[in-house]
């Protein structure tokens, strides 16, 4: 039986419509189990969980607050999207744009006493901006001049922004009058960002709803946009058409990195105003979420992120009287399991869109599918720490010898298809980070009981004496 994925030649315009309809559907009830699993009323908890986040003036100011940073990051990472250029970086972006907007705020009024205070907050926008695209050109550079793979690069100065700015918090930069805390002393008053009275909603989403308009703008109406688009839909004929990728590939990157620096300038400004630790929590990374579901569409990026911010805030608020806290801070397992399963289906289904015409990254997607859901119920069950990796040399010949078994099996049953070879995979995956050590686990505990066992019977017999 052979099984072979193939893209549609032309989308179905029904399917447009119903499979986000039922795609909500489905994780609706993915939780509902989840949430029975860990003692709570699904009902009571997702009604919780919509007033939390838009029941109320200040629930949804607090959804537009989060919202704030996942819009102006997954503006910047959707155009660089388009252009298929994946930025994966837009975490480090938002941190040096954070960093360079601190700098501003902190020492230029002490290097030059007589700078005008209102010139503060311009200054602070153009520092993170410049900042960020200036972290985002490097991948591009690398990627142009190189080869680079952009996804390793951007990925792995993502760390490099991260940890910069903790050394700063917990270093040179840190408030002497602190008592001890991370973080920066205070920005002064001409750096905050104005706040909408009564909430702490900023101008930050001012910021985001202009750079959606401006994006929108580029990309359905100018001559630049149309050759971002031409490059993304077929990079072979953007440059057979004499379309310069090179160029377009900086510029993009420079925007992209730009608006996701301005978000960690938002940050800084409008919400802790001051560098301190709660700058990179996630936004770079849920911004891609963010982009794709969206489509690339600037508009669409601007409904998604508020409806996402509203599910962050409202599982925030819902969790401090619901049975789903109680569950989470007495040990129990449930609710991480699920955000890992979640975590593991959404990296597996990303390898695949980014790659639904490769048969490598198909069969990848399987393998991350399995590897990913084999370790979160190892975590689950507890087994990671069950038994120590004595005779690691053993258990690995024993498990590449069953793992290629398992790969000839797979081969020999269901071909050399890329879903064939997905769910082949899958399975390995699946059977290397579970199934092997949880049998491993079992030996060893087994072996722990014999020797009580033992032990105790030596025991009996010495006290018979």
């Amino acid at each position: 039986m052979n099984i072979r994925i193939e893209k549609r030649l032309i989308p179905s315009r029904t399917a447009k419509y119903w499979v986000p309809v039922l795609s909500f559907v489905l994780a609706l009830l993915a939780g509902s189990i989840l949430l029975f699993a860990a003692g709570a009323d699904p009902w009571v908890t997702y009604k919780a969980m919509f007033i939390g986040a838009f029941g109320g003036k200040y629930a949804f100011s607090e959804t537009l607050v989060k919202a704030i940073p996942l819009m102006l990051c997954g503006l910047g990472v959707s155009i660089a999207f388009r252009m298929l250029f994946y930025n994966i970086g837009a975490e480090g972006q938002l941190a040096m744009g954070g960093f360079a907007a601190a700098g501003v705020a902190l020492f230029l009024p002490q290097w030059f006493p007589d700078l005008p205070g209102w010139s503060l907050i311009p200054l602070m926008i153009a520092a993170g901006f410049v900042a960020g695209g200036l972290w985002g050109v490097l991948p591009a550079l690398l990627k142009a001049f190189v080869g680079a793979n952009e996804v390793i690069t951007t990925l792995m100065m993502n760390y490099i922004a991260i940890s910069w700015v903790e050394y700063l918090w917990y270093g040179p930069w840190k408030d002497p009058k602190g008592y001890g805390f991370p973080g920066t002393a205070q920005f002064p008053q001409e750096a905050w960002l104005p706040r909408w009275p009564g909430t702490r909603v900023h101008l930050g989403l001012g910021f985001a709803l202009v750079a959606a308009l401006l994006l929108w703008i580029i990309l359905s109406k100018t001559k630049w946009g149309y050759e971002i688009r031409v490059i993304g839909e077929n990079p072979r004929a953007a440059r057979y058409a004499g379309i310069n990728l090179t160029r377009n590939i900086v510029l993009v990157m420079i925007l992209s990195g730009g608006l996701a620096g301005l978000a960690g300038m938002a940050e800084v400004g409008g919400i802790s105003r001051r560098l301190q630790t709660g700058l990179t929590v996630g936004y770079g990374f849920t911004a891609i979420i963010v982009a794709w579901m969206a489509k690339l569409h600037p508009w669409g990026v601007i409904v998604v992120a508020i409806l996402l911010a509203g599910l962050l805030v409202g599982v925030l608020l819902v969790a401090g009287y619901l049975a789903v806290a109680r569950a989470w801070r007495s040990g129990n397992k449930q609710v991480e399991v699920g955000m890992g399963i979640g975590a593991v289906i959404a990296l597996a289904g990303l390898t695949y869109l980014l790659g639904r015409q490769d048969e490598s990254c198909i069969r990848s997607s399987g393998g991350l599918l399995g590897l990913g859901l084999g370790y979160v119920l190892l975590e689950a069950r507890g087994y990671k720490a069950a038994a120590p990796w004595a005779s690691q040399v053993a258990k690995i010949v024993i498990a590449l010898t069953l793992l290629l078994a398992l790969r000839l099996a797979g081969k020999a049953v269901l071909g050399e298809s890329a879903g064939a070879g997905a769910l082949s995979y899958a399975v390995l995956g699946f059977t290397a980070t579970y199934l092997l050590p949880v049998f491993f686990a079992k030996c060893y505990m087994w072996g722990l009981y014999m020797r009580g066992t033992t032990d105790r019977g030596r025991q009996r017999q010495r006290n018979g004496r």
